[in-house]
């Protein structure tokens, strides 16, 4: 019994959602999106219609996002630039003519919590 107790408080455990540190949201008009960045380097985000999860890396104050094998980014997000002055992040896409990450303002979010800074 006290086996089954212990299985059943350990699954429990394994249900709880893990802790982002790091959460920007924007309500617009439309619909809203929503980016959660979490320790595991782990993401999950939502677009309008479209939720979507990968990898993440921070490179200064740029969020990189990668994600899964088959899921091309073409209408979702390659990156975002934190923008701390502003308390806000917003999209950004790479101009290969320019060789540099340029923004593009389509998905603009206030950030909520930031624990990615050292």
């Amino acid at each position: 019994m006290p086996y089954l107790i212990l299985g059943f408080l350990l699954g429990l455990s394994s249900c709880a959602p893990k802790p982002a540190i790091f959460r920007a949201f924007s309500d617009g008009t439309m619909s809203w999106w929503s980016l959660n960045l979490y320790a595991d380097s782990s993401f999950d985000m939502h677009l309008g219609g479209g939720d979507f999860e990968g990898q993440y890396r921070i490179l200064g104050d740029t969020i990189l996002l990668r994600y899964p094998e088959g899921m091309e980014a073409d209408n979702r997000p390659s990156a975002f630039l934190i923008d701390r002055e502003h308390s806000a992040v917003v999209s950004v896409r790479w101009n290969s003519g320019g060789n540099r990450w340029q923004r593009d303002d389509v998905f603009w979010m206030r950030i909520l919590e930031d624990g990615t800074q050292r």
